[in-house]
């Protein structure tokens, strides 16, 4: 459906555009892009951090897939802590950008991993909500939180190949997150 403020063609599900129209009420509101602004620059440097954490967690990856293949084993605690540290510095970018309106908590987020067979679930249930928040603010860059976390689930069950998927998948929820910070607000228009 196209804007009648502003003229951009926006999802069907869309509750509010970008500039602020809100489909059901028919009057302009805040603009998601207007609430993250205020608190985009201390994302963005977590976010900095986190394209660290996992390009080193990409490399201790191939290391400890090594090591697997040589028959030891001690590398996978220290990559599922690597891993959990990369969710939490996620979703901590995710609650400085959002002033705590996104729904999970970093300690949440990383900390549900820790609890047998629950964790089967979490994977799915934080990844179809953080993916539904992200498409709510950036609707041109859909992603399918069922996709990301049947992925994440292989990635939990497979030791040889789930860190690589795991960091994969973060790096793509961290670049779209990038992509709705650094999107400019649009400017007001002369109705």
């Amino acid at each position: 459906m196209n804007c009648p403020r502003c003229g951009l063609i926006n999802p069907e599900s869309a509750m509010r555009c970008d500039c602020g129209w809100d489909f059901e009420t028919n009057e302009v509101k805040a603009s998601y892009s207007t609430r993250l602004a205020g608190s985009s620059s201390r994302a963005l440097s977590s976010l900095r951090s986190l394209d660290w954490m996992i390009v080193i967690g990409f490399i201790a990856a191939c290391v400890a897939v090594a090591a697997l293949l040589d028959g030891r084993r001690m590398w996978l605690p220290l990559g599922t802590a690597w891993t959990l540290a990369c969710i939490y510095q996620l979703h901590a970018a995710l609650e400085k950008s959002t002033s705590g309106e996104y729904p999970i908590t970093p300690g949440k987020a990383a900390g549900y991993h820790l609890i047998p067979v629950f964790n089967l679930f979490w994977v799915f249930s934080w990844s179809i909500q953080l993916s539904n928040w992200l498409n709510a603010l950036n609707p041109r860059n859909h992603l399918k939180g069922r996709v990301v976390g049947s992925l994440l689930l292989i990635g939990l069950l497979l030791p040889g190949i789930g860190p690589f998927l795991t960091l994969a998948v973060l790096w793509r929820f961290k670049s779209v997150l990038r992509e709705v910070l650094n999107r400019e607000v649009a400017p007001p228009v002369s109705e």
